[in-house]
């Protein structure tokens, strides 16, 4: 018999209630904001370097960590830095380790005062233009990006990019109307919920309000737990 535990775990035992430990069935982790860095030959790597040599050592990882899936997760960058980053990801196929499921663009489009770790020189407008510029440089391998809604241009950017792929909101300022707006407009989804946005309050909602009025998917920083 299989018993299903919390989180989607299956044991496998008998009647009896013994059940080998070694038997434990879990469902494959999925990872789409995979921004990590891993430290190898004293640098560190992570999926904007734009360096081939730096791919399956990073799926590698991901593996040896459970993750059997991913979305390489650019941070906020120069679009001549993120292109070239692309046409790594682009053409790289693995050897063995995690499978890259595509790519996640966690900016330039974000919110100055949300922006976190982002470098604010690089941040960009919400441009539909140069989406297009680096999903093609990526293949059509751009899976997710986060945008900030309210900047200008956010709400058309989300309208027409929704078409193309999965649009997150997320390092943003946004309040519960402006984000019910871009949940209508075709985003559906949350960055890191509570990080990079505006808190839970009872006067001012926000994004996090909003994304459970809308029935947005979203996600979490598990760090520790």
């Amino acid at each position: 018999p299989i018993a299903l535990l919390g989180g989607g775990t299956a044991m496998v035992g008998d009647p009896s209630g013994k059940t080998d430990m070694r038997k434990m069935m879990t469902p494959e982790t999925i990872q789409h904001n995979a921004d990590c860095f891993k430290k190898q030959m004293s640098r560190f790597i992570d999926f904007s370097d734009g360096k081939a040599e730096g791919m399956q050592p990073l799926a590698d990882y991901y593996a040896a960590h459970g993750v059997t899936s991913y979305l390489a997760t650019t941070m906020t960058l120069k679009e001549e830095t993120l292109t070239p980053a692309m046409h790594v990801i682009r053409d790289f196929h693995r050897a063995h380790g995690a499978k890259c499921a595509g790519v996640h663009l966690e900016g330039p489009f974000l919110c100055y005062d949300k922006r976190g770790a982002q470098a604010a020189e690089n941040l960009h407008k919400p441009d539909v233009a140069m989406f297009h510029r680096l999903n093609e440089a990526s293949g059509g391998q751009v899976k997710l990006v986060t945008v900030a809604c309210e900047e200008e241009g956010g709400m058309d950017f989300v309208s027409q990019v929704s078409q193309v792929c999965t649009v997150s909101l997320g390092h943003t300022c946004c309040t519960y109307d402006q984000a019910m707006e871009a949940f209508a407009r075709g985003a559906s989804h949350a960055t890191h919920l509570f990080n990079g946005m505006d808190g839970l309050h009872h006067r001012k909602p926000g994004l996090i309000a909003a994304a459970m009025d809308a029935g947005a998917s979203v996600e979490l920083i598990c760090d520790g737990l």
